[in-house]
């Protein structure tokens, strides 16, 4: 997917979800038990061509209390630049694009793809507790905070695992609330509203500085609530399958504020843009696969998701891991993934100015329809009977279809949907003291 200045929604799901599936403490630390800290230290860059870098260290720290009781941690702080797609399409003349506020323009000369510059930050801290409650069912509490410059991010979750009585299998259920604030900077243009004749849905209060000076506006709120029901059976001494059930409903503000869609004529001529508008809730679903096979020495990994939700957006996607030993310290992993998904009913590459104005539109090409593959390699080595460092080496591409045949006129000879290329690079550090 596009990095474009990532939504703290997804980064709070990966947060939340992902606390969701911790794996049992005894096969997430090399830790004797009670005897101190383990901690994973890493750095990510992901850098898309002529689009986003992102650049983002990451620690975790895991204590273990004893007993099998554990506590996590782990502090992220993004840094991103670059350039975004602003939703608008391409043509032949340049365009000119103004904030919502009206304080600010930026351009895109003839024939390219529109982009706008950006940079922000972004700081997430996770914090979850492990505990058994008896010999077969384990708790996991966790809490979740992250921001940005315009967006804050709070979650809590709690989830179960019952194990059976000769623990071959395992129950896994758990349920993740949100609340979001999103405070866009400027005003923020009321949805589908042209720019030429911007009709506003939130103004300055009346007490504000009349210093010429855009100010922020007022804050909108989306919440959400995430369950998750899940189980992992012990197949046979080399084999395990693990089955996941997740859905999530989000309600609120759910639409890009920055997000623009071009309004073409018959020629295919953009003649003016309007703000983008989304429903005010969405209910996701998705359905995972996952099995692992242990072969004299390597492992494979092959997992499967399905997604679907209420707004015409279908996913699939397969992955496959497969860790090669190099004698008993060294391991080689090459990572293959593909995706595919099925774009929002309500994505569209541009409007039609003859058409009727839809109750919702985007051309935000992450709710496009394109494919995605990634393949990868990650050098993995145990440096001590405490230490572990692996570097990782990922190259993604994303297509989509860049001459729809719904193109009119002009359209016909742009690039609607330009190629995503993305290189990931990941080092990290891992020990126990």
């Amino acid at each position: 997917m596009q990095l474009k200045k990532p939504s703290l929604r997804q980064a709070l799901s990966t947060a939340t979800c992902g606390l969701l599936a911790l794996p049992h403490a005894g096969e997430a630390s090399g830790l004797a038990e009670g005897e101190g800290w383990q901690a994973d230290y890493s750095f990510l860059y992901y850098s898309e061509k002529n689009r986003v870098s992102v650049y983002e260290p990451l620690i975790k720290l895991r204590k273990d209390l004893g007993d099998d009781e554990f506590v996590n941690v782990q502090a992220i702080g993004d840094v991103l630049t670059g350039a975004s797609p602003n939703g608008a399409s391409a043509t032949n003349v340049t365009q000119t694009y103004t904030t919502p506020s009206g304080g600010d323009s930026y351009s895109t000369d003839a024939n390219e793809f529109p982009l706008k510059d950006f940079s922000d930050y972004r700081a997430a801290l996770d914090v979850s507790w492990e505990k058994p409650l008896s010999r077969l069912v384990r708790r996991t509490l966790a809490a979740a905070v992250s921001g940005e410059t315009d967006y804050t991010s709070l979650g809590l979750s709690v989830a179960y695992d019952f194990d059976n009585q000769n623990r071959q299998t395992t129950i896994n259920t758990g349920i993740a609330v949100n609340a979001d604030i999103v405070h866009p900077q400027g005003q923020t243009a009321e949805g589908l509203s042209s720019q030429s004749d911007q009709v506003f849905s939130i103004f300055r209060d009346d007490d504000d500085d009349d210093d010429g000076e855009d100010d922020d506006g007022e804050s909108f709120f989306k919440g959400g609530t995430d369950l998750l029901l899940g189980v992992t059976h012990i197949l046979s001494k080399r084999s395990l399958m693990q089955l996941n059930y997740t859905a999530g409903y989000t309600q609120g503000y759910l639409t890009d504020p920055y997000k623009l869609l071009s309004v073409v004529d018959d020629q295919g001529r953009t003649i003016d843009y309007r703000y983008e508008k989304r429903p005010d809730s969405r209910l996701r679903q998705a359905v995972y696969t996952k099995w692992a096979y242990h072969l004299p020495r390597d492992v494979v990994h092959v997992s499967y998701r399905y997604f679907f939700d209420d707004w015409g957006v279908r996913s699939h996607t397969v992955d496959m891991t497969y860790y090669f030993a190099i004698g008993d310290e060294i391991h080689l992993v090459p990572h293959l993934r593909y995706y595919q998904q099925q774009a929002a009913d309500f994505y569209h590459h541009s409007l039609r100015s003859t058409d009727p104005l839809p109750d919702y539109a985007s051309a935000d090409m992450r709710l496009g329809s394109f494919t995605g593959t990634t393949i990868g390699l990650k050098y993995q080595q145990q440096l001590s009977t405490r230490g572990k460092f692996s570097v990782r080496l990922e190259r993604m591409v994303q297509e989509g279809d860049s001459h729809p045949d719904d193109a009119v006129g002009l359209q016909q000879q742009q690039d609607l949907f330009p190629t995503l290329e993305a290189t990931i690079f990941q080092i990290t550090y891992s020990i126990d003291f």
